[in-house]
């Protein structure tokens, strides 16, 4: 990541493939916003990929588990 926002994504316990650097198992994942689609829908409070609740705050996120820009092949 170079500028610009990012998200963050909490990664605790065993987790398949991951090595920890530290005895503590816990890290954080940056993800650019290309992971979160774009999709909305109103009757299900779904937002830019975020779900919202009742007062419009975010209590889950849709995310790509590959970067969709990536994707694609030559």
């Amino acid at each position: 990541l170079r500028d610009g926002e990012v998200f963050l994504q909490l990664v605790r316990g065993k987790v398949y493939g991951l090595e920890y650097n530290t005895k503590t198992q816990f890290a954080l994942e940056a993800l650019e916003p290309d992971f979160i689609p774009m999709n909305s829908d109103q009757s299900s409070r779904l937002v830019q990929g975020v779900h919202l609740n009742a007062w419009r705050k975010p209590i889950a996120y849709q995310v790509f588990l590959d970067n969709p820009q990536e994707s694609v092949k030559t």
